[in-house]
């Protein structure tokens, strides 16, 4: 079943950049998903390729950007990066 979502992305983005918080299992990276993936560069830190790449080498982060040539960056479950 899907469900009409009242928040629009593209809306957020025209003031520059923001946080999407929120409870588990809500729908956060669905409505990324759905609204921004033909547009950004979406890094999900769940998919141990970018986790890993990342945990050991933050400083990949920016090649990982240019390699996709999009304007907007995602960072979805930023959370699981360990700081050092």
């Amino acid at each position: 079943m899907k469900y009409k979502r009242l928040l629009s992305l593209n809306t957020l983005l025209e003031k520059k950049s923001f946080f999407l918080l929120g409870p588990r299992s809500t729908g956060k990276s669905y409505l990324i998903d759905e609204q921004l993936s033909e547009h950004a560069c979406i890094i999900d830190l769940l998919d141990s390729e970018y986790y890993f790449r990342l945990s050991e080498s933050p400083s990949l982060l920016e090649a990982i950007v240019k390699e996709n040539d999009k304007q907007i960056v995602v960072i979805d479950e930023i959370q699981k990066l360990p700081f050092r």
